[in-house]
């Protein structure tokens, strides 16, 4: 009597194990701010997205409040086609060089980690601030 085998089809995982977020993988973030998420576009599918945010208020770091571009690349390919999230956003940026399109942040997004873009509330203010003041 034979087996017969058959393997499915699907994509490959870039995590084993998902992390928490560290201090290490928010180092290069020079501000966290508060924002409302003005616009949201796909600039590459699952990949990379454009956000403008307009500041509401610098938690950590100095930032003008004002429109803010960033970028937010996403190393296990899982960004959505439309946002569905809050507007009233919390955010960990690094500085970008400049560029063309007028991004001068990036939104942090280590691999197997939790994005540095969260929902603003209490709980998530100090849980990104927590690793601003422990540097």
């Amino acid at each position: 009597m034979g087996y017969l085998t058959l393997t499915l089809a699907q994509p490959a995982a870039a995590c084993m194990t998902y992390k928490g977020r560290s201090a290490k993988d928010l180092s290069e973030a020079k501000v966290l701010v508060r924002a409302t998420l003005t616009k949201y576009e796909i600039l590459e599918p699952r990949l990379k997205a454009r956000l403008t945010l307009e500041i509401v208020e610098s938690v950590f770091g100095a930032r003008r409040e004002g429109e803010l571009v960033a970028i937010w690349e996403n190393p296990m390919g899982s960004l959505e086609d439309v946002w569905n999230g809050s507007s009233d956003l919390l955010v960990a940026l690094k500085s970008l060089k400049p560029r063309k399109d007028g991004a001068m942040y990036e939104i942090i997004h280590p691999l197997c980690s939790p994005p540095s873009i969260m929902e603003f509330n209490a709980v998530n203010t100090w849980i990104l601030s927590q690793h601003f003041y422990d540097r």
